[in-house]
């Protein structure tokens, strides 16, 4: 019988945790490349697998306004961009201040908007592929049924080894069984020899004293 090796799939996972550095900065995933995207909590780093999970920074603006980074950083962009005189420039910056929560689109409020906009970037769970949880639930459960197997397999060697030992236990015992049987008729054989020559020792020395009478 084969015992083959189950080795574990390490990418059967939904995310794993590690101690880091307070002020550690998260990541962004990428599906494609296989990146997993990092979420921190003050000193808890939370890695998620990117074939299930969607990280994707984001930033707040001042007025409260969250937007994607990419978003965010186009936004801010074309505030720094702005002019005047400049219709699509214009239009794109009063577009961007609406979007970041302003409501004044004078070039001064613009200017003072481009200079307050300097969020930190935050990471943060965004999507879940629900079909990819289920593939990996399915794969979980094939090496759950995988590892099954080969206990089975193991159990069935361990019990004829239990069989063979106990066997041989029982030939070791009727060995000893048999040597012993064998002794103790030795002995028996001995113990008549010693008397049939003890009784013709004493016979022999009865008959020497008789004849010395004599």
């Amino acid at each position: 019988m084969t015992i083959k090796t189950t080795s574990w799939d390490t990418n059967l996972y939904l995310s794993k945790t590690t101690e880091v550095a307070k002020g550690t900065a998260g990541s962004a995933s990428d599906k494609a490349a296989g990146t997993n995207g990092t979420v921190v909590e003050e000193t808890t780093q939370y890695e998620y697998n990117s074939q299930i999970f969607t990280v994707e920074g984001s930033k707040t603006s001042a007025k409260g306004v969250t937007l994607k980074t990419a978003d965010y950083d186009a936004a801010v962009a074309a505030l720094k961009a702005y002019d005047a005189g400049d219709n699509a420039k214009k239009a794109a910056g009063e577009a961007a201040m609406a979007k970041l929560g302003y409501s004044a689109t004078d070039a001064t409020s613009i200017t003072n908007a481009a200079n307050a906009e300097k969020a930190d970037e935050k990471f943060a769970v965004t999507d879940v592929d629900g079909e990819a949880i289920s593939g990996l639930l399915d794969n979980v459960d094939t090496m759950i049924k995988s590892v099954t197997t080969e206990r089975s397999k193991l159990g069935a060697v361990q019990n004829r080894l239990e069989y063979t030992v106990k066997v041989d236990d029982n030939t070791s015992e009727n060995l000893q069984s048999a040597e012993s049987r064998i002794r103790d008729t030795d002995m028996a054989d001995e113990m008549t020899r010693f008397s049939k020559e003890s009784i013709l020792q004493q016979a022999a020395t009865s008959m020497l004293a008789q004849a010395e009478d004599e």
